[in-house]
């Protein structure tokens, strides 16, 4: 889902709890970029009231508060509503559970596009990039940005990870970083 997306749900819900007396708080805006198809097709869900009610539920989610078993929830209710879910459903609880690991750590840039995965703000130290180098050639940190780059990571027959398989291997990827 593309980050002016979720801005735009942001507001539309920010606007629907004003309107209703609810304070609801949300993350810090963080901008996700993963080449993904992750969104709610209008075929699985025709009304795009009850679309934006579910990306709201899913942007509230997103959170660093928030976790998987919320994310299971929303899910169940909407297969519970609408039928089995397609994958494009699946992806988007996929980027919305890396969406919280990403609020979790505090970052508020993360790109894993055109064979390289950049994230910032990320404070390293000299021990843990020596490291973290080792771990992951071509590895960069800048530190004045605050940026850490490292080449995508590939399959076993040399394609780049995407979809799912980069997501999950971007959360390995951050835990090592982030602890």
């Amino acid at each position: 889902v593309s980050q002016s997306r979720y801005l735009y749900l942001r507001m539309i819900g920010e606007a629907a709890d004003e309107f209703k007396g609810i304070k609801v708080e949300f993350p810090a805006e963080l901008k996700l970029e993963i080449p993904i198809d992750a969104h709610i097709p209008v075929e699985y869900i025709d009304s795009e009231r009850l679309r934006l009610e579910a990306y709201h539920k899913l942007s509230a989610a997103s959170g660093e508060t928030g976790s998987r078993a919320q994310l299971d929830l929303i899910f169940q209710e909407l297969e519970d509503r609408y039928g089995k879910a397609p994958k494009e459903v699946v992806n988007l609880i996929d980027v919305t559970e890396f969406r919280q690991v990403c609020n979790r750590v505090g970052l508020k840039d993360v790109s894993l596009m055109a064979g390289q995965i950049k994230l910032s703000p990320i404070d390293l130290d000299e021990a843990k990039q020596v490291r973290l180098s080792q771990d992951f050639a071509g590895l960069r940190y800048l530190k004045s940005a605050r940026l850490l780059s490292v080449p995508a990571p590939r399959d076993a027959s040399g394609e780049l990870l995407s979809g799912v398989s980069l997501i999950i291997w971007a959360k390995g990827f951050l835990e090592k970083v982030c602890g």
